[in-house]
């Protein structure tokens, strides 16, 4: 009995260690790196439903670490590399962030204050041409949501 209590600690302690980050990434905000995932690949890849959590926590911590992911990837200001596949995974990281608003972690991120930014930014993007209907409505989504956390409770 003694060894089985011995050997699970082991494994909890070595499971435990692989989750911390190490590498040169650690230097990111968690909402940084939550959003990378969803954006690897040139957004192409699979979401995941737990990350669909992690982002509806974040509320407009998403935008944040959106702006975050794309400044990193970023040499100057004048560089466009965001595709319109990104544009519609960035916009689907949005929605999903004020998907459910009880949910959100911090009172300050409850407000779309820097996703109204980040919103203007992905719409000067020539990409965005590509996504403008998925865009509008986004907006406006957004627009709402702002509208109603002004109005008195």
């Amino acid at each position: 009995m003694k060894n089985a209590i011995i050997l699970l600690l082991a494994v909890f302690f070595c499971v435990e260690g692989l989750g911390q980050t190490t590498s040169p990434k650690g230097n990111q905000s968690e909402a940084e790196r939550t959003v990378a995932t969803l954006l690897a690949d040139g957004g192409h890849s699979p979401t995941v439903g737990f990350l669909d959590t992690l982002v509806g926590r974040l509320g407009d911590g998403a935008a944040v670490g959106v702006i975050q992911y794309l400044g990193r990837r970023k040499s100057t200001v004048s560089e466009d590399s965001t595709s319109p596949d990104e544009i519609r995974r960035i916009l689907y990281i949005v929605r999903t962030a004020f998907a459910t608003p009880r949910i959100i972690e911090a009172d300050e991120n409850r407000s779309p204050n820097a996703t109204l930014v980040l919103l203007k930014y992905l719409s000067g993007l020539s990409g965005a041409g590509a996504v403008k209907s998925d865009l509008e409505s986004t907006i406006n989504f957004v627009e709402q949501l702002k509208s109603d956390s002004k109005a008195p409770r």
